[in-house]
């Protein structure tokens, strides 16, 4: 690395002496400007922008330690050599004040300086390396961050946590989700044969842009193919001119990026932070007939009244609780919580009204399920009619409680399969990321998992599970690839290749090839020549 050095220094005799005799070429220094006193130095300073400055102490007109002063407070960054004819030790006491890094007395020959300006390199250097840890620690904390946020607002989406956790969580964030009115816009698009990982990043662009200036929508990252808004406000009929405005927004947007299809769906209003998920959940279920449902909720709950029984031991069915267990539970898990609540009802007498709703009941669910999956396949789950007839035939307790258990069964297959296929979409999106992105020397696991909107701990498990290797193997191996072919075909040097394949250190790149192919670039070169 090369260092400027700038001289201020009112003797003439002095000054063209350190211009001049100090051999800076067999230097890691670059004499980059002088003057002759503080006055002048200064527009010359802060147009040479130098990483040292050395000054007299003594010069007319503004001396050095005002230049330092100065200096220290407008540009910090410059690190400061004080030259002094004075021995007393108040000079040096005021420029430690000052913050300046060396303190040289004069008469000063060319060794001398230069082993005074390798101390204040070595500081440099020192700063330098703090300056990038600090950066790298904030932005990984920024990014940390980012995901935290992105958890918890789908924790509040998908009602995973109760509202006074989620209020604490919020806080600790400092995310403003507070206020009187609540709606909840779902973005879900399919994808086609053209869709490639930058489709993704522009119908993400295209969201942004529709919600751009609009600091009461939040935008929730649900999977690569759906992105959910929650807008906020003060009154129902501002929430309802935002849907409106986002709506037209949206469709604009999106039909410029020409990719696959996609649907907006707008929830129903809330005045409640904790409904949003209901009204998401509606959105999610609403390819299933919910009219039914409720028909025969009303007509269970009349049948109880006048059955005398206890209307909670009946009615009470908890969809969060299932479908939760079907997202991210165990087969396991999912069949004890359906047992359990068979357990409780056993002593009841079963009635055909209960039958057809707890069945309805229980495809919904499986029907929210697959809509969170992106499966558009609706013709999997039985239409409202079909499914009573067949709940006509569940007279007992046992034969109900199979058919919910075998519901699940398909749930959870559908889960599995989806997620397998959802991973090998991911990891093809990576890999064809990065085959049209090798050369970007930036490229790493935490930018490609950016660019396709996943975690990098997430990419890298399913990438080495589904690949067999790991990812920095796999730009690796597609780098050298890339690197043989030109080789083969080019008169570039050795240096030149690595750049175009994302080296920018030729030494590294080197290193890296023979490390893979058993010789080094020139080597291989002098085989196809």
């Amino acid at each position: 690395m090369k260092y400027k050095v700038f001289l201020a220094e009112d003797e003439i005799v002095v000054r063209e002496g350190i211009r001049d005799r100090v051999p800076w070429e067999k230097t890691e220094f670059v004499f980059c400007g002088e003057a002759p006193d503080g006055e002048m130095a200064i527009p010359l300073i802060e147009e040479a922008q130098p990483d040292i400055l050395i000054t007299d102490i003594k010069m007319p007109f503004m001396d050095g330690f005002e230049l330092s002063s100065y200096i220290k407070k407008t540009i910090p960054q410059i690190k400061i050599i004080v030259i002094s004819g004075h021995q007393d030790f108040c000079y040096a006491k005021q420029a430690i004040s000052i913050g300046v890094e060396e303190y040289v007395l004069k008469p000063i020959n060319s060794e001398d300086l230069i082993e005074a300006l390798r101390k204040v390199g070595k500081i440099i250097d020192h700063d330098k390396q703090q300056n990038e840890f600090f950066n790298t620690t904030n932005r990984y904390k920024r990014e940390n961050a980012e995901l935290h946020k992105e958890k918890v607002l789908n924790e509040i989406l998908m009602e995973t946590v109760p509202p006074h956790q989620a209020a604490s969580l919020l806080k600790t964030l400092d995310l403003d989700l507070y206020a009187k009115q609540y709606g909840v816009i779902s973005i879900r698009y399919q994808v086609d044969s053209n869709w490639n990982p930058q489709t993704s990043v522009l119908l993400h662009e295209a969201i942004e842009k529709s919600i751009h200036g609009r600091p009461n929508v939040i935008k929730v990252n649900r999977s690569f193919r759906e992105v959910v808004l929650m807008v906020k406000g003060e009154k129902k009929e501002q929430v309802e001119d935002d849907y409106r405005i986002l709506k037209l927004l949206l469709n604009n947007h999106l039909s410029k990026v020409g990719s696959g299809k996609f649907s907006i769906e707008l929830g129903r209003i809330q005045n409640r932070l904790q409904e949003i998920s209901g009204a998401y959940r509606e959105i999610i279920q609403s390819d299933i007939s919910e009219i039914a449902i409720h028909q025969y909720e009303e007509i269970l709950r009349e049948e109880i009244r006048n059955m005398n029984f206890d209307q909670s031991r009946y009615v009470k069915f908890n969809d969060t609780e299932i479908l939760q267990a079907l997202r991210c539970e165990s087969t396991e898990v999912v069949l004890r919580i359906i047992r359990g609540y068979f357990d409780k009802i056993k002593d009841v007498h079963i009635s055909p009204v209960w039958s057809i709703y707890l069945a309805i009941r229980i495809n919904l669910i499986y029907g929210a399920l697959l809509v969170e999956m992106g499966n558009e396949d609706q013709d999997v789950i039985p239409k409202p009619s079909i499914i009573e007839e067949t709940a006509l035939e569940l007279d007992s307790l046992e034969k109900l409680q199979k058919y919910m258990k075998e519901i699940c069964l398909c749930a959870l297959e559908q889960r599995n399969s989806s997620r397998k296929r959802n991973h090998v979409e991911l990891v093809e999106s990576a890999k064809n990321y990065i085959d049209c992105n090798y050369a970007d020397p930036r490229m790493s696991l935490r930018h490609v998992a950016a660019q396709i909107y996943t975690s990098d701990c997430h990419l890298s498990t399913i990438f080495s599970r589904e690949t067999g290797t790991t990812f920095i193997q796999y730009l690796t191996n597609t780098r050298i690839k890339k690197a043989k072919e030109l080789l083969k075909m080019t008169n570039n040097k050795a240096g030149k290749v690595g750049l175009l394949v994302g080296y920018k250190d030729p030494h590294y790149f080197s290193y890296i090839f023979k490390k893979n192919v058993g010789c080094n670039p020139s080597q291989f070169m002098k085989l196809y020549t």
